[in-house]
């Protein structure tokens, strides 16, 4: 919730003038406000509009204040209420607080920084309250998925455990494992059994800490010993120093475990596992729960099998990853879309992989690349595929297919080299057709961009000679320096009301077509700024969705600023206040538009009234009338209704 122009404030009173005054106000402050005379209404547009705050006063017909704030309260406990009251009695004060009152403001305000104050305050503290909500929903969600994710981890180690533990022994030689993990059971069993350990793990050194590539104790051990390694630690000691470690009895070196837990046993080893530049890659770490404890034969066999199983290592490591690759390669051309070849310098395919789908037919190893080539094509596509094999290059080209529809690829061929001579080429193909669809239609959009901007470009000279046309009509009725400056307020008007036109067209997408409803708000807002000092009007707006061109929207612009300027200069004259109506509304089976603008002023003079008047402004809605094609009413009903139809 915030204290700007998005807040909305409902004011319940049954006194008008009251309404009016807080309405003016607040609206003046920035806030959006909405009124109600009875508590009824008042509940109604509560529950309608969900406003940010409410102004209530006590003493109402059919339903009063104190049942309003307890209504309110019960469906919106966290919106703030202020009673806005004039009984004075204590009492009243209490009972509203209880029934949910976030304030108490006495009537008359004479002050009405008051209101606008305790009014702040409220929306602060609202906004407080749904603030501090959002941050416990969040802070419970947060704990709900970390809570989820520990179980997970917790699962996924357990599957982890579980699966080490089944693995199945091997007879095989270690140098014949195309796995690192299957490598590290194999070997760590082994050393294992040849130096009578009860238990052991091998770790693999990383980027960011020791990862595991195989453990006798899964139970005991972590899968991941982060980085920085506790320097009182034996895995710390042995990368460190760079050298094995044994200990007939740990517990009297005052060693520390590296995550290990439930770890008794007296006797330890922890071997280095180096390649040959005296680099650790890994650490293999075994222990014997039975004594006796390893001996000097034990520790020197530990380093030897530890030194020999770098080398294996990582012929396993590049076998796995060799293996791995290719898996990914082949899978990746076997669930890909695009045409993917292998092909000789004839143009003979290779290899070609199953889920191909382009050039709308089925290819096979053996067919020939230029039976699906268009003949005018073959030449181009020869040319590439010389340059490939004579002299290495790589080749991109686009092709067009008909068969009962255009469809485009684009392909490209490069050298496959076997002991540094070329002997095949890759020929990949996409399918491009869309690309080349949005591509054609971006440029036709640019192309009708241009034209509109050059009409747009057009229609701003007319303006602006309209604009010119109307200050030389004004010129000629000036005769003193106030009318001067009523005519140079008129001519800005009008100046505006067209400005206001092309406003709302660079702001939207569509340069040939104005929203009139929008337009029709925004000019009578415009026109509201104007006169509010001189007279406090009411303004009603009534438009449906109607779009115009400029030729029609720029006259209805300047009939309207006309219409409304006339009532301000003349219906409202010794009066303060007063309603102007403005209407644009479908009728005649949408054919037509009806354009009302009305007031409930003193209705018009009888100099007005003549045909022969030569007030400019009724004489220039008379010609903006005829410009549209449209028929004038006039009416004197409560003040004067101006109706013009023209044809849509």
């Amino acid at each position: 919730m915030s204290t700007n122009r998005q807040a909305q404030i409902l004011t319940i009173d049954d006194e008008k003038a009251i309404r009016t005054s807080f309405s003016n106000y607040l609206e003046d402050l920035d806030y959006e406000v909405l009124t109600a005379k009875d508590g009824e209404i008042g509940l109604d547009l509560f529950k309608e509009h969900d406003p940010d705050l409410v102004l209530v006063d006590l003493r109402m017909p059919k339903l009063d204040g104190l049942d309003v704030l307890k209504e309110i309260n019960n469906i919106s406990p966290d919106t703030p209420l202020i009673v806005v009251s004039g009984t004075g009695k204590i009492q009243d004060a209490i009972e509203a607080v209880r029934r949910g009152a976030w304030d108490y403001i006495m009537k008359p305000i004479e002050n009405m920084s008051v209101l606008s104050h305790a009014i702040k305050q409220s929306l602060e503290k609202a906004s407080l309250i749904e603030e501090n909500k959002e941050y416990q929903k969040n802070l419970e969600k947060k704990v709900e998925k970390r809570t989820k994710k520990l179980k997970e981890s917790n699962q996924k180690l357990k599957e982890i455990n579980k699966r080490l533990q089944r693995i199945a022994e091997t007879t095989q030689e270690l140098s014949l494992y195309k796995s690192v993990k299957n490598f590290a059971k194999k070997f760590l069993k082994e050393i294992s059994n040849i130096v009578n350990a009860s238990g052991g793990s091998i770790y693999f050194i990383k980027k960011d800490g020791l990862h595991l590539a195989h453990t006798l104790d899964s139970n005991h051990v972590p899968e991941f010993i982060p980085y920085p390694l506790n320097k009182d630690t034996v895995y710390y000691h042995v990368i460190e120093n760079k050298e094995s470690l044994a200990v007939q009895n740990i517990k009297h070196r005052k060693f520390k475990s590296s995550n290990w837990s439930e770890y008794n046993n007296p006797s330890f080893m922890a071997l280095p596992i180096k390649n040959k530049a005296g680099e650790i890659k890994g650490v293999i770490s075994l222990h014997d729960k039975n004594d006796p404890p390893f001996s000097k034969i034990d520790h020197r066999t530990g380093e030897l099998l530890a030194s020999y199983s770098y080398e294996t290592l990582r012929a396993v490591q590049n076998s796995e990853a060799l293996i791995r690759s290719k898996e990914n390669l082949r899978s990746t051309m076997e669930n890909t879309s695009d045409t993917i070849m292998r092909i000789n310098q004839e143009g003979k395919i290779l290899y070609i992989n199953s889920s191909h789908s382009n050039f709308n037919q089925r290819l096979e190893k053996g067919d020939s690349l230029y039976e699906i080539i268009p003949k005018e094509d073959r030449d181009n596509v020869h040319e590439k595929l010389t340059n490939v094999f004579n002299k290495g290059s790589h080749e991109e080209f686009e092709i067009k297919i008909n068969n009962g529809k255009s469809t485009w690829y684009i392909n490209k061929v490069g050298p496959i080299k076997s002991h540094g001579e070329i002997n095949a080429a890759t020929f990949i193909s996409t399918e491009i057709t869309k690309q080349k669809k949005i591509e054609q239609q971006l440029q036709k959009e640019l192309e009708e961009k241009k034209v509109l901007l050059e009409e747009v470009h057009h229609r701003v000279k007319n303006n602006l000679n309209v604009i010119k046309s109307l200050i030389n009509l004004q010129e000629r009725n000036v005769s003193s320096k106030q009318e001067a400056l009523d005519a140079f307020q008129e001519s800005k008007s009008r100046i505006q009301t067209i400005a206001l036109v092309h406003e709302l067209l660079y702001s939207t997408d569509d340069f040939s077509k104005i929203n009139m409803k929008k337009y029709i708000n925004d000019l009578t807002r415009m026109q509201h700024r104007i006169h509010e000092a001189s007279t406090k009007i009411e303004w009603e707006v009534v438009s449906q969705e109607v779009k115009l061109d400029l030729n029609r929207a720029i006259p209805c612009g300047l009939i309207i600023n006309e219409l409304i300027t006339n009532s301000m200069k003349y219906a409202f004259q010794n009066k303060h206040s007063g309603e102007i109506r403005v209407e644009l509304n479908r009728i005649k089976n949408g054919k037509s538009l009806e354009l009302i603008v009305a007031d409930n002023g003193v209705g018009f003079s009888t100099e007005m009234e003549s045909e022969d008047s030569d007030t400019l402004g009724l004489k220039l809605i008379e010609i903006l009338t005829d410009q549209i094609d449209g028929e004038l009413e006039v009416q004197q009903e409560r003040g004067t209704v101006f109706k013009i139809v023209f044809p849509i």
